[in-house]
């Protein structure tokens, strides 16, 4: 039986020269990650194995945190621990090349204080100032990976073994660049979100609390990602995806779908010498880190609500090549 693979196309050889590496890269930072191996490389083209599953979707949300942790620990173990992530970073690939990773403020910065001094989002609840202070304490801390983890760079299938009821397999290697942690797992909710509609603050709470988890399996010595710095990053892609409200399968804007404690979140960011640290360097940390607030008095509700957060087994198949198109639109979001 011959493989069944998709054909992803790529405009220039720079490009897909890098989601070569990217892809190449990820593969070898977690043994368990699932990715689509790579059948050929034609001249404006990458042939990937297909891979059945479905879309994220909202019952999703935690055991694709627990995937991104996991991914970010390694990448931080591996490689990303060397230096600071306003800076690109150089990785070792398997077959001794190297490779640079852009760095977290790269690009990023000038979109974020434009879009949030002109008005460009609506409904944004960052200033520029608490953009600005958000950014930079980012930016001091601890290194992880944005991969754009939007719904439809991912797939939930079947496990290949074992029981586990959902399996996230990476299927969209275009954009990689340095990130705080916790700032992937916020476009996921975001990009849910925009494409589903609300999601519940315990299922926020829980992908938080999965995703800190599995980044603490992995590097103990990390703080986690406190939910105040969670919302931030929320307001953030809010801010880069706005744009896109319409196209690529987002049919709600932020604004509207953002559930009520990552709001009052997000407002604490506007609070005189309040500044997100959880995640920053030593010295300064004004904000619980260990499984955070969603609100600055509410703690987090770790229980289980019935059919808010049970992984999904797959109802059916699609393929990575089928089952959205935006799955292979680039920059979604940022530039």
């Amino acid at each position: 039986m011959s493989l069944a693979t998709w054909r992803k196309t790529y405009p220039d050889a720079d490009t897909l020269a890098r989601a070569i590496r990217n892809h190449s890269w990820l593969a070898t930072l977690v043994p368990a990650l699932r990715v689509p191996s790579v059948v050929a490389v034609e001249e404006h083209a990458i042939v990937f194995e297909r891979v059945a599953g479905v879309q994220v979707g909202p019952s999703d949300l935690a055991p694709v945190a627990a995937h991104l942790g996991d991914l970010h620990a390694a990448a931080y173990a591996a490689d990303l621990h060397r230096g600071p992530l306003e800076r690109e970073a150089v990785v070792d690939l398997p077959n001794g090349h190297r490779h640079n990773i852009p760095g977290f403020l790269a690009g990023r910065a000038n979109i974020v204080l434009s879009r949030v001094t002109s008005g460009a989002a609506r409904g944004s609840l960052l200033d520029p100032d608490s953009a600005a202070a958000l950014l930079h304490d980012g930016s001091a801390g601890p290194a992880a990976i944005y991969k754009d983890s939007n719904p439809r760079n991912l797939l939930i299938t079947a496990p290949a073994t074992g029981p586990t009821p959902s399996c996230p397999v990476t299927i969209d290697f275009d954009d990689l660049t340095l990130a705080p942690f916790g700032y992937d797992l916020a476009k996921l909710i975001v990009g849910v979100a925009m494409t589903t509609g609300p999601v519940s603050d315990h299922l926020v709470s829980a992908s938080l609390n999965t995703y800190n988890d599995a980044v603490r399996r992995r590097v103990p010595d990390l703080p986690d990602v406190s939910a105040v710095f969670l919302a931030g990053w929320t307001e953030i892609h809010h801010l880069l995806t706005f744009p896109y409200l319409g196209r690529n399968g987002y049919r709600y804007s932020w604004d509207e779908v953002r559930p009520p404690a990552v709001h009052a979140a997000a407002l604490s960011l506007l609070r005189p010498r309040v500044r997100p640290s959880s995640m920053s360097a030593a010295g300064h940390d004004p904000i619980p880190a260990r499984h955070g607030q969603l609100t600055t008095s509410q703690p987090v509700d770790r229980t289980a609500q019935p059919g808010d957060t049970s992984p999904r087994q797959p109802p059916g198949c699609l393929d990575s090549a089928s089952a959205d198109d935006s799955a292979s639109v680039a920059c979604d979001g940022e530039c």
